[in-house]
């Protein structure tokens, strides 16, 4: 993909884009990727399905509820971790 085309065309605001992978894992930091209204930056979960679609929803709904009533996260991920993962 020629990120610099598509910055160019989400800049004039007629398309959306939804993506989950990029040329540079994770895009650097200051990225029009991140201000852009109309991009819309997905963990790369794009190739899940069946099984592992309902494991994710379940991990989520589980994570809700810790959250909702004070528990710790199961699988928090804090500041510090953010530089390190993609």
């Amino acid at each position: 993909m020629d990120e610099d085309a598509l910055i160019e065309e989400l800049r004039t605001g007629r398309v959306t884009a939804v993506l989950d992978v990029f040329q540079h894992e994770p895009p650097s930091k200051g990225s029009p990727f991140y201000d852009l209204p109309n991009c819309i930056i997905a963990p790369h979960i794009a190739g899940s399905i069946n099984e592992e679609c309902k494991r994710l929803g379940r991990q989520a709904l589980k994570e809700l509820k810790h959250y909702l009533t004070g528990e710790p996260f199961e699988n928090e991920v804090t500041q510090d971790m953010l530089d390190k993962i993609a």
